[in-house]
């Protein structure tokens, strides 16, 4: 047994575990930091809308990130459309988002009642992984739009 097994041995013993400690607290509340800052971003200006109009807003917000912007001279349903040659399965969730946008905006439909409500957040579950998805992927190499 040579010096190798006793440098394992004490090597739990020569780490400052103060500095770990503080860094590691550091880098946890930096973390926290940049959670709820990047939290906050996203639920601004949401704040008073009503339910679809919230779902419609995210759609829009996570599309762009997911690098599918809304074009000025779409329609919600047009917008729809185009996100669900990505949506695959929850394609008729974005549908419904933009139906439901679209009557209350253009319409001047009344906001839904509480479970209809309960829907748009539903609707917006179902297409949110996909677009977040997609977000991941435009970040590895070669930017898969896939």
């Amino acid at each position: 047994m040579g010096s190798g097994s006793t440098f394992g041995r004490n090597a739990l013993l020569n780490i400052n575990w103060v500095t770990v400690g503080t860094r590691g607290g550091i880098a946890v509340a930096a973390g926290a930091a940049i959670w709820l800052a990047l939290y906050w971003l996203w639920n601004l200006g949401l704040r008073g809308l009503s339910p679809v109009e919230r779902a419609y807003t995210r759609m829009n917000r996570m599309g762009m990130i997911a690098g599918l912007k809304r074009r000025a001279d779409q329609t919600p349903h047009e917008y729809a459309a185009m996100l669900s040659g990505t949506l695959g399965e929850a394609a008729p969730s974005a549908r419904q988002i933009a139906e439901e946008f679209a009557a209350i905006r253009y319409t001047g439909g009344t906001p839904p009642e509480d479970e209809e409500g309960d829907e748009m957040e539903q609707a917006w579950r179902s297409i949110r992984g996909v677009l977040i998805g997609r977000a991941f992927r435009r970040l590895l190499p070669g930017g898969s739009q896939g």
